[in-house]
């Protein structure tokens, strides 16, 4: 009655790693278009550096500003008279909590930077927020 120790013998453990590899290929697929590349080509803009550098919050709302004076709100070009009309609108829109991030080439004058940040004010934006890049 030996055969319970050649069946002991001839069994061999085995891990299936099909059921692994479909998992690993569904949260491929899932951060793969869960996850947004930000890139932020097209307007050149030197910004200042600080050395205590904050992660850039999701927002929709960034007004740039180039070395030459041109603003860009979310990328599209805009007057500077258009732009409180356009802010305005956006806050009726939103839940009023948005947060405005102000994109100046550090050659901008602080002027035209303190401008925007009124026209933001008086268009109903509470929260600003000045975009600069990590210091190295």
């Amino acid at each position: 009655m030996d055969f319970l120790a050649e069946n002991k013998q001839d069994i061999k453990p085995e891990i299936s790693i099909v059921s692994l590899i479909d998992v690993v290929l569904l949260l491929l697929v899932f951060f793969m278009l869960t996850t947004n590349f930000v890139l932020q080509s097209g307007i050149e803009v030197k910004l200042p550096q600080a050395k205590q550098a904050v992660e850039k919050p999701a927002t929709e709302l960034m007004v740039t500003i180039t070395r030459n004076g041109k603003i860009f709100l979310n990328r599209q070009p805009i007057k500077l008279g258009e732009l409180a009309a356009v802010l305005k609108q956006r806050v009726k829109k939103s839940s009023g909590n948005e947060l405005l991030v102000i994109r100046a080439d550090k050659r901008v004058q602080h002027g035209k930077v303190v401008q925007i940040m009124d026209l933001a004010k008086g268009a109903g934006i509470e929260r600003l927020a000045i975009g600069t890049e990590a210091s190295r």
